[in-house]
């Protein structure tokens, strides 16, 4: 984002509105002015927390404004999560597949193109599921 402003006769600089919005500043927040090698450099300082929006002297933790009371509150609520492979993912299955599940024990010598028509979807679409049902029961 590039902006020129001009400075006014009382050397002060207008923040466009949208601008502010689009970067979420506020009257609270302050603006730090450093000098760089190659220019000045603005950074936004929010004096609110960022998970409570309380303003109770929040400190910096990972370029965000957090206040001890939620530091404390993450710190008692923190857990350790379990590695991936520890996960169990039980996929649940679609409409189409409880449908097509429900034909085939009734019926299950039904060919496919039939399937599809009682189903109301396509012939490609049955055998895709049909592979699914079959892969999941492997």
């Amino acid at each position: 984002m590039n902006l020129i402003r001009k400075i006014d006769v009382e050397g002060r600089i207008v923040i466009p509105i949208n601008t502010r919005e689009i970067l979420k500043i506020d009257p609270t927040c302050n603006i730090i002015i450093e000098e760089r090698p190659n220019g000045l450099g603005l950074f936004i300082q929010r004096n609110y927390c960022v998970f409570c929006g309380s303003a109770s002297k929040p400190v910096k933790f990972k370029g965000h404004e957090v206040c001890k009371a939620c530091i404390e509150k993450i710190g008692a609520e923190a857990r350790l999560v379990p590695r991936l492979k520890d996960f169990v993912y039980e996929e649940k299955a679609s409409p189409a597949i409880i449908r097509l599940k429900a034909l085939l024990k009734t019926h299950p010598d039904m060919k496919q193109y039939e399937m599809a028509k009682i189903l109301g979807m396509s012939k490609p679409r049955v055998s895709q599921l049909m592979k699914r049902i079959r892969t999941k029961e492997q």
